[in-house]
């Protein structure tokens, strides 16, 4: 259990981790996104107090100007010092509040640290101009680079803003702080062209060029407001620059443009000029004071939104690490009390209490997985009980086929002995009948030989019975004697050729007869394979008992095959000893009937000697007949010899096989005494 709970509580802590992670994160983005906030707001302070600076040092610019060119005339002078100490307040507030500013930005506080040393340089400015030591280019030229180091300040403040909010309000600011640096150069250069004027009444060109301008670049600056500006922002605008003075403004302005065309400035005045370009500028200020305060409004907001997001951040992270907690600890509890409850399920199971009901296995998640995989151990266990009385009673049916099995194994055995002792007692046999036909077939190639001495006599006597026929009418009683001596020589032979019958007769009987005895060894060979077979079939009813059994039986079968093929053979050669033994027979015949044929004419050679003179010439062809018959006899004769030797060799050759025969018997009775060892010893294991 405590390996689970550790385990549920790292998945646990792994989502927490993630999530803690993930808010640290975002605290630690908007925490340095705030602390760039932290910084915009003195910025657009700094932007502010610069645009203050600017506009006063604009105007001190021109009323400046408009004292050189009037050669100093009193009431510009007191005019220049009733706006000197209100540059001075503005100067004091921007660096004031530089001394106390530390930004997180070294490139822009050295920036502010620089334009603090140059603003310095205004008292000298004054000084210049109260000693006359200034002309009107050298005062436009040293205060416009101090407002431009103001302005390019402001810049800066934009450029650094992290906050589109506050840029939006920013990057228009400072179009409309530089279209009033512009407007306040052009309101400089037309006071001193109508001072000018008006002291010479010719116009200066490169004074009438410098507010032209001027004038070109107000109007750039406005123009870019328009682009850049929002459509509120623009209103808001529109709405402010539009009263009967900026109209004025505009109508004077248009009048100093016409100047050098009608030579006519109609009574304007520079300080009057000076003064209502101021009103105008003043309501462009106001402009630009709306916007700042703008975005410092937008930097607040926001701060505002950050420092939330933060607190919601850090809030949520805690209520979902508390809720995990508290969610996993419940899950902890429910899901360790489930288990030890199928732990005690199983466990009573494996005491073999099969009746405990196992719970939760309606379930459709783990638990109810590993409830029904319970309930299905218990159901095998179930099965495994009926099993076991099943195998009981199976061992008992076994027990009872091991009996009926060792009774059929002595029945074979009692059949197997019986028909080993037969095919002993037929295997001596055909040993037997094979030697007597060896025997048979020496006498019988014996008696060939004397009938091949015989014939080839007979021979010899009938070509003297034909030489003796020239001289027939000489040696007429010789002639009779022959005759006789054929005669007798004539019945030798057909006496033999009929004995040399009857004894290949008897061969031929003999070969029957062994031919009967391979036909009752085939039978047995059968007889020994059905049981081999039988023998089998009793193994696969054994099952594994009976395996070596079958192997046994299988030996058998093929013991028994090779019998019948061994028999096969030997009835092949028997067959070819009968075929033998019955043309020997028929060529024995044949040459009895030859011999009997040479006594007829023996005897009619001997009837007829009396009339040989008469019958001399059918005496030699009787002769011819009789030479040729002899000669034809002499062939059979050694045919049958041939026949009688070819018995011979098959009459060995069955011995030899009948041999065989009692090895391959003495091998299946060894092979049966193995089969039924084995089917015992396995019978016993």
């Amino acid at each position: 259990m405590k390996r689970i709970k550790l385990q549920i509580a790292l998945l646990a802590t792994i989502p927490m981790i993630a999530v803690i992670a993930f808010a640290s994160f975002s605290v630690y983005v908007r925490s340095i996104e705030l602390s760039k906030h932290a910084f915009l707001r003195p910025l657009t302070q700094v932007a502010e107090n610069a645009g203050n600076l600017v506009h006063e040092l604009q105007k001190e610019r021109g009323i400046s100007v408009g004292l050189v060119k009037s050669d100093y005339n009193t009431g510009n002078r007191q005019t220049l010092l009733t706006q000197r100490p209100k540059t001075d307040a503005a100067l004091q507030t921007f660096t004031g509040y530089l001394a106390g500013l530390d930004l997180n930005d070294a490139h822009l506080q050295s920036e502010l640290e620089h334009i603090s040393t140059r603003l310095e340089k205004v008292s000298g400015f004054r000084s210049a101009v109260d000693g006359k030591a200034f002309t009107a280019g050298d005062i436009v030229k040293n205060y416009t680079a101090e407002i431009e180091e103001l302005i390019h300040l402001i810049g800066l403040a934009v450029e650094a803003s992290p906050s589109q909010a506050v840029t939006v309000e920013m990057f228009p600011y400072l179009t409309i702080v530089e279209a009033m640096e512009a407007g306040g150069l052009e309101r400089a250069q037309g006071a001193s062209l109508l001072n000018e004027f008006n002291a010479s009444g010719e116009v200066n060109f490169n004074t009438y060029k410098a507010f032209m301008t001027q004038f070109g670049g107000e109007r750039a600056f406005l123009k870019e407001f328009d682009a850049i500006a929002t459509a509120e922002q623009r209103s808001l605008f529109d709405a402010t620059v539009t009263d009967a003075d900026v109209a004025k403004t505009l109508d004077w302005r248009q009048q100093i443009q016409n100047l050098p065309a009608t030579q006519d400035a109609g009574g304007l005045e520079g300080v009057a000029w000076f003064a209502q370009a101021t009103k105008r500028l003043n309501l462009m200020k106001e402009v630009s004071d709306n916007f700042i305060i703008r975005a410092e409004a937008a930097a607040a907001t926001d701060a505002a939104r950050l420092n939330t997001e933060i607190w919601t951040l850090g809030m949520l992270a805690f209520l979902v690490v508390a809720g995990t907690i508290g969610i996993s600890t419940f899950q902890v509890w429910r899901i360790s009390y489930i288990l030890g409850h199928q732990r005690d399920s199983i466990e009573e199971l494996a005491e073999g209490s099969l009746d405990t009901a196992i719970d939760y296995t309606d379930r459709p998640d783990e638990i109810g997985d590993i409830a029904r995989a319970t309930e299905v151990f218990r159901g095998n266990m179930l099965r495994q009980r009926e099993l076991e009385a099943a195998e009981e009673k199976n061992r008992a049916t076994i027990k009872r086929r091991r009996q009926q099995l060792e009774d059929a194994i002595q029945t074979f055995e009692a059949t197997v002995a019986e028909v080993q002792k037969t095919l002993e007692v037929e295997t001596d046999a055909v040993g037997n009948a094979a030697s007597e036909m060896i025997s048979i077939a020496h006498e019988a190639d014996r008696q060939a030989l004397s009938a091949a001495s015989a014939t080839e006599e007979a021979t010899t006597n009938v070509q003297s019975v034909a030489s003796a026929a020239a001289q027939l009418s000489a040696s007429i009683n010789e002639i009779s004697r022959q005759a006789d001596v054929a005669t007798e020589t004539a019945s030798l032979a057909a006496d033999t050729a009929q004995s040399t019958d009857r004894d290949v007769a008897a061969l031929a009987d003999a070969a029957d007869s062994i031919g009967e005895v391979i036909e009752m060894i085939r039978a047995i060979a059968e007889q020994t394979n059905l049981l081999a077979l039988n023998a089998t079939i009793e193994a696969a009813r054994a099952g594994e008992a009976g395996k070596g059994f079958a192997v046994v039986a299988a030996e058998v079968k093929e013991l028994s095959t090779q019998t019948a093929k061994a028999t096969d053979q030997i009835g092949t050669q028997i067959g070819d000893i009968q075929g033998s033994t019955k043309k020997a027979v028929e060529s024995i015949r044949s040459i009895v009937e030859r011999i009997e044929e040479v006594q007829s004419i023996s005897g009619a050679i001997a009837a007829a000697v009396e009339q040989q003179n008469a019958a001399t010439s059918e005496i030699t062809q009787s002769i011819t007949y009789a030479s040729d018959g002899a000669t034809a006899a002499s062939g059979n004769v050694a045919n049958v010899s041939g026949s009688i030797e070819q018995a011979r060799q098959q009459s060995e050759g069955m011995g030899a096989t009948a041999g065989q025969l009692a090895t391959v018997a003495g091998e299946l009775s060894g092979a049966i005494k193995t089969f039924l060892e084995s089917v015992r010893d396995n019978r016993a294991a």
